[in-house]
């Protein structure tokens, strides 16, 4: 058994502890946590301004220099926090209970509306909860729900489901408009690469020539 390396502090030049295999599974989620939870972090910085009490003049400001981070990267995540309060204020559910990932996020946004719309219709189409069994002699009625709301589970079961199937048509839809243009290019059958030309386009049902295959990126 080969012994551990002598792992060095880049700062301090000291000689530092390595973790074992326990400690370094629990910071690894450590970090799995905060990075999907920074859109919740940043959402709340953006709307608090938290940028104003520090002493910046702008967002942009703050995100560059406390995080070295695009204003882009920002608001892409800021997106994401919109997308997933939507999605869990819709669908009666706690905060956190959506995973949606930023690219996700970014693919349903254009479609929010009729994506939350149709989530409501299957929340709504639910069969209400079974009623509570009958209660035996001496027994205390519990508080009835205010509601005869959806099991949680079953909301986040529809919520997947509906995201899941905007993916899949959105995914659908590249793939048409792709072979759609490679068909009107002339691109050889089956590529998916970029087409990179600066002359004109082979006639549609044409056969590419080598120099036409040459100019795809595959």
């Amino acid at each position: 058994m080969s012994a551990a390396a002598t792992v060095v502090d880049l700062v301090t030049g000291e000689v530092v502890e390595p973790l074992d295999q326990a400690a370094a599974r629990e910071l690894t989620e450590r970090i799995r946590r905060t990075a999907d939870r920074l859109w919740e972090l940043l959402s709340e910085a953006h709307e608090r301004q938290a940028w104003r009490v520090l002493g910046y003049r702008t967002w942009k400001a703050y995100i560059e220099n406390e995080f070295s981070m695009t204003e882009r990267r920002s608001y892409q995540l800021l997106d994401q926090a919109l997308v997933i309060r939507e999605l869990e204020t819709v669908a009666g559910l706690n905060r956190g209970s959506v995973p949606i990932t930023e690219r996700q996020a970014r693919e349903i946004k254009p479609r929010l509306v009729e994506v939350t719309e149709r989530i409501r219709e299957r929340v709504a189409e639910e069969p209400p909860p079974a009623p509570a069994e009958p209660l035996e002699a001496g027994d205390r009625p519990s508080p009835a729900p205010a509601s005869p709301a959806v099991a949680p589970e079953r909301v986040r079961e529809i919520v997947d489901e509906v995201v899941a199937e905007e993916l899949e048509r959105r995914r659908k839809r590249r793939e048409d408009r792709e072979a759609t243009k490679a068909v009107r290019m002339g691109a050889p059958p089956g590529s998916r690469g970029r087409l990179r030309r600066s002359g004109a386009a082979t006639p549609a049902g044409a056969a590419p020539t080598a120099m036409d295959r040459h100019d795809w990126e595959v």
